[in-house]
């Protein structure tokens, strides 16, 4: 099995901060990114979140949050993660593939054993470049090559990996671990989140685009 982290990109600036932080620093952080996504760490809580700016602007605004408040306490930690999980660095990338598709995870924060954030697996961006990669396009069989293209452009990224894995022990794509991703964000009508595409199937009116991670 070859493990997420060949599949992921490794780039990214990580901002460690810890999350007891009042609401008003953190609103000022939000600010000070936007419009582009950051990978934050909390490395107290061993917690990660690949953060929309927007969604701490329009929460906070919205609902009035207490700038005084620590953010641990306002349960803004949550609504950050939503969409997202973190597996760990050696995790078979078919297996995190197929939870992703299976709880419409759109972004994978990789880590080591201590937790710490080493990769970005963004499924909606992998399929979309893998068939593109140079060993899928000019190292493979044209079998290979015609598996993944069927199987990314239906959807099955989790299929289409597996494949992959039943040739090679090992993945490493410039195009996948040093290039910036790049996920789709819907503003959600105001509940701004990620999703595989645009326009989102939950708001298809509401806008829609990619999105920079700020990168090393």
């Amino acid at each position: 099995m070859i493990p997420i982290i060949d599949f992921s990109w490794r780039e990214f600036k990580l901002f460690q901060q810890s999350l007891d932080v009042s609401v008003q620093e953190f609103y000022g952080l939000a600010h000070s990114h936007n419009p582009n996504l950051f990978l934050l760490h909390d490395p107290d809580r061993r917690l990660s979140a690949l953060v929309i700016p927007d969604l701490v602007i329009q929460t906070v605004e919205r609902f009035d949050l207490p700038f005084e408040a620590p953010v641990v306490a306002t349960g803004l930690p949550d609504l950050l993660r939503q969409g997202q999980m973190t597996v760990h660095v050696g995790l078979p990338a078919s297996l995190v593939t197929l939870l992703a598709g299976a709880h419409e995870i759109e972004s994978v924060v990789v880590a080591d054993d201590s937790a710490f954030p080493i990769g970005l697996f963004i499924p909606s961006v992998v399929a979309e470049r893998l068939p593109e990669t140079y060993r899928i396009q000019g190292e493979s069989s044209e079998t290979l090559q015609r598996t993944v293209r069927r199987l990314t452009a239906t959807g099955n990224l989790a299929g289409a990996i597996a494949a992959i894995e039943g040739a090679y022990d090992d993945f490493h794509s410039e195009r996948l671990n040093q290039i910036g991703a790049d996920p789709y964000v819907c503003d959600g009508n105001g509940k701004p989140h990620y999703w595989r595409r645009c326009p989102c199937k939950w708001h298809p009116s509401a806008s829609c685009g990619r999105r920079t991670i700020s990168r090393a």
